[in-house]
Order: C-alpha cells, then structure tokens, then sequence
C-alpha cells in the first residue's frame, strides 16, 4: 500500500507526533531497544556498532536503546561486552553519540547486572553476586548473597557508569531491571530470602533499586534523563506479576526520579515467544502500568506493523512502540512510513 505523505501524517498522527522524556525529546513514538550485537572489541564499542546505529538514525527512528553494558567487573567482563565501567569507553562512544544526533534520533545507554545469571563465560575469580544464596543459570555454583559492602560497591559502579555515558553524549541512560537480572532478583520473591532491610517485605524489596536511582539521578544531574526497563509479568512460580509490578513502578515514578518506564516480559528460563503468540501481545502489561504512573511507558512484544503500532498509541496503552525486530529487518521503516511508502517495507 502506497499513500502520499500527507495522508501517512494523518493516517500516522500518534506515531510521527514528539515526546518528551525528561531531559530530551524524541521526534517520533518509534524505539529500538536493547539488544546484544555482541559488536564490542576487548570490551569496547567498535566501529561495527557506529555502523549499525547510525543506520537505525538515518532510517528515521525516534530512539535507539543501546545493548546492556556492565557497570562493574563482576558483571560483564567479556570482550563482547561494553564494559561500562571503564573510562577509556567514552571516547569511542562519543563519536557514535555524535553521528546518531547528526541524524535527528535520540540515544540511551542500558546499564545492567546480570547477578547471578552471569554468562557462562565469566572470569576465574570474580564474585558472583545476587539478591540471595541462589543458583546461578551458567554455573554449578550459587551466587553469593551480597552484603552491605557489595550493594554500596555496585551502587556507585551503576552511578559512575551513568556518569561516563553523560560524558560520552548519550541522552539518558536506561537501568536494566528486567528478564531476571540483578535488580528483579532483589524485587522477586523468587529469589531474594533476605532477612535484612533488602528482604522480606515488598517495600524492602523494592529499597535497593530505590537507591539504584537516587545514586545514578545524583550522579547526572536532574537535566539528564534516568528510565528503567522492567518486566511486566514474570511468567515464573512465585515471580512477579502485572499487580506486582504495577506497584513496583508506582512505587518509583513516586519518586520524581525518573523519566520513563519500558515494560517488557519474562525472566530468565522463560521460553521465547514461539511464532504463533500473536502480535503485541503484551501491550496490555504496558497499559496496565501506564494507567498508575504519570510518566511515559514504552511497550514491546512482536510489534512490526506500523498500523498496530499506531493503534497502540491511539488507544492510549503506551506512549512508545518497539519496533526492534522490525527495525532490524529494515532500518528504513520509519522513513517508509513516514513517506507512505508503507509496500516497500522489507519484513
């Protein structure tokens, strides 16, 4: 189907109108959000990934999310992954911050901790920390309950990496607290057992990704933008569930600290999607958080039909759409849609 590009402006008035996010804004409702490349040189960002983002910014899109990147040693130390606690990663990516701005898209840094689903490619001799004595995915041994000094320790691994990414021009940065990483291991049952002011009760749970977000808002300022991803539902015995976190984001839009919340599905162990989950899915878990939070909510789920994806924003279930997998298939699809070129889309 082709249209004029007048009639793609009215037929797409939700999806091409601006939003603003705290510290930025974006010039579309269309996201890329994280995902490995597996692209990083010795730990670094690389010229593969200026090439593979800067094609995202030309295409048109609105924000690219960038893969997660560790914030401290014992939680990423492989070469294919950014290693967000080094001061020598700012350089190369403010070279890609500035070609992606060239070109009118906006762009976030994921920090995260894998806690104790660490790749099974870890380093002899590091600790693997998490919420509680558990086991870990890749490793015979259990994860190491971290203490006050390990929690302080990576509290200011998360707020110095934040620090680095403002330097390096990125617009914000996204804390990774989804799929089963450190930060839902400390707000699930699952597997936090604490007894201490980090366990137990929902509201003790929720303390240490409290001060995840006062320790990096206080790193960067209150005029650079601070989001976190979450997991709408678990989808796991004794996980987490939507009424659990919609209270869990409740809880810390509460806080003024935040810019914006994406909202994505499952934990670790938890099945890919097969082909016959229909598409969109799980709007409905953005929704359901976006009706107790003043903040804007990106939604994700199997999303590749820029006519869905305006009836998501129509209805008023989100305020973002990711187009990841569609994006990745064709990073001309904004422009395409845009342009009503909607029959050129390579799917």
């Amino acid at each position: 189907m082709t249209t004029t590009p007048e009639t793609a402006r009215g037929q797409f008035k939700h999806l091409f109108t601006p939003l603003k996010m705290g510290s930025f804004t974006v010039r579309n409702r269309i996201l890329s959000t994280a995902h490995l490349s597996n692209f990083a040189v010795q730990g670094l960002p690389s010229e593969r990934h200026l090439n593979y983002w800067v094609s995202k910014a030309k295409g048109g899109i609105g924000l690219i999310v960038t893969e997660d990147q560790a914030v401290h040693p014992s939680g990423g130390s492989e070469p294919y992954v950014i290693q967000a606690y080094r001061d020598d990663c700012i350089e190369p990516f403010r070279r890609i911050t500035a070609a992606v701005h060239e070109h009118g898209a906006k762009m976030v840094a994921q920090l995260w901790h894998p806690g104790s689903t660490f790749f099974p490619h870890r380093e002899e001799g590091l600790p693997l920390w998490s919420a509680g004595s558990i086991p870990a995915s890749f490793h015979i041994e259990s994860a190491h309950e971290m203490d006050d000094g390990d929690i302080q320790e990576l509290l200011q691994g998360f707020a110095a990496a934040a620090a680095r990414m403002r330097e390096a021009g990125f617009d914000g940065v996204e804390l990774m607290g989804a799929h089963g990483f450190l930060i839902e291991q400390f707000l699930s049952l699952r597997t936090n057992r604490r007894t201490d002011q980090y366990g137990g009760s929902e509201e003790n749970r929720i303390r240490f990704v409290r001060e995840l977000i006062d320790a990096v808002r206080a790193a960067v300022g209150g005029d650079f933008s601070v989001g976190i991803r979450i997991s709408g539902d678990q989808f796991q015995p004794r996980g987490l569930t939507p009424d659990d976190m919609k209270r869990v984001a409740s809880a810390l839009a509460s806080s003024g600290k935040l810019d914006y919340i994406s909202v994505t599905v499952g934990a670790g162990g938890v099945p890919i999607p097969p082909m016959y989950v229909p598409a969109a899915a799980f709007v409905y878990l953005a929704a359901g958080i976006k009706e107790v939070v003043d903040i804007p909510v990106f939604c994700v789920g199997r999303i590749i039909d820029p006519l869905k994806a305006e009836e998501i924003l129509a209805n008023n279930q989100a305020d973002m759409v990711g187009m990841t997998r569609a994006n990745l298939c064709d990073p001309e699809l904004p422009n395409k849609t845009r342009e009503g070129r909607l029959d050129e889309i390579r799917y």
